[in-house]
């Protein structure tokens, strides 16, 4: 992992989750995932309708996403994720292969595991979850992922009692 890190400059996590991809048809997707993390959030709106999922950042990376009322695009960011991108699959996959099925994009949340191991949550209640260090979570109300079982959280904010997920994806 050292290497990786040093050839590539990302945090320890994001170099752990590439690199125990690299191996598998989620490599390409794995360096999408680190991409968009080391950027500030790619989609603009209100905090409670900007959906949690990164699989739809994923989506907009891979000009695929669909227009969501309230929710932009910023487009440096947008540009900045795909460079990122392109540059961490050339340095890490050797075949450079750009292909991503919905099966790789499926593999978002296994992905964000293995980054965030620590931000694993299982639902309480809908919109309401608890992280494995056992502090609370939330996500908004009507969230798409408010009722996912589980979910691999990549950002989280907040205070000392409550915390909000701001980019997650579901995990079964």
């Amino acid at each position: 992992h050292g290497r990786v890190v040093a050839r590539t400059g990302l945090h320890p996590r994001l170099a752990h989750m590439v690199v125990s991809s690299m191996r598998t048809s989620a490599g390409a997707v794995a360096c999408d995932l680190a991409a968009l993390l080391e950027e500030r959030d790619l989609f603009r709106g209100r905090a409670s309708e900007v959906p949690t999922d990164i699989r739809l950042r994923l989506h907009a990376l891979l000009g695929k996403g669909r227009s969501m009322p309230g929710v932009t695009i910023d487009r440096g960011t947008l540009r900045r994720a795909k460079e990122r991108s392109r540059d961490l699959t050339r340095k890490n996959l050797k075949s450079g292969s750009r292909r991503v099925s919905e099966d790789g994009l499926e593999a978002a949340g296994v992905l964000v595991a293995q980054a965030y191991p620590d931000r694993v949550a299982q639902r309480v209640r809908e919109g309401h979850f608890r992280l494995r260090n056992g502090r609370p979570v939330q996500i908004p109300d009507g969230d798409p992922l408010a009722d996912a079982p589980f979910l691999a959280v990549a950002t989280v904010g907040g205070g000392q009692d409550r915390h909000r997920a701001f980019l997650a994806a579901p995990l079964t």
